[in-house]
């Protein structure tokens, strides 16, 4: 059902707590379900009111609103700042908190140092070095210590498998396993019996 919002009744309690909240934070979010009977945030507020109270500030150009995995995003604009601090009668020097400075915290890090202790770092060592004794593949620590370790013995017996194939011009393979181009097991087979 819709419900237009100049017909529906705001009471002023709600509608100063709905103004004082999204003044304070800057911004509202709600649940996009008109049948809550409360907000997420104000307990004792219908979302639906939020919702319109929303749309229409929404409309007057003093919030821009966002949808996002459905919940209702409105942010506050310099006119709604404006706006809401004559309605509720604040001063100037009180702003949102979203535009508020963030103090600046102190850092947890010593200045001027590197707070790891005797922890080795990557790239201190030699080359494809890391910490624990291992090598980067396992085998001397680079890619041509892994590529170029021992050979072990094929599962083919020892000969490695030939792909060659008689359709590309190789020859069919030298040893051990053949594995022909491309016919599939028909090639191997005898020709079907004729009617």
């Amino acid at each position: 059902f819709a419900v237009d919002v100049a017909s529906m009744l705001i009471p002023k309690a709600n509608r100063v707590k709905i103004y004082s909240h999204l003044f304070q934070e800057g911004v509202m979010v709600a649940a996009d379900d008109a049948q809550a009977f409360s907000h997420m945030e104000l307990k004792d507020v219908p979302n639906l009111q939020v919702m319109k109270l929303m749309q229409s500030l929404t409309s007057r150009g003093y919030v821009r609103r966002t949808y996002t995995w459905k919940h209702h995003y409105w942010f506050l604009t310099n006119e709604g700042i404006t706006y809401l601090r004559e309605y509720l009668n604040l001063p100037e020097m009180i702003v949102p908190n979203t535009h508020k400075k963030q103090q600046a915290r102190p850092s947890s890090r010593p200045l001027g140092g590197d707070d790891r202790g005797d922890r080795p770092r990557y790239g201190a060592g030699p080359p494809g070095d890391r910490p624990g004794g291992r090598g980067g593949f396992g085998r001397g620590g680079d890619r041509e210590g892994y590529r170029s370790g021992p050979k072990e013995p094929s599962s083919y017996g020892g000969d490695r498998p030939s792909f060659g194939g008689r359709g590309r011009g190789g020859d069919g393979g030298s040893g051990g396993a053949r594995f022909g181009g491309g016919r599939g097991r028909a090639g191997d087979a005898a020709p079907a019996p004729g009617p």
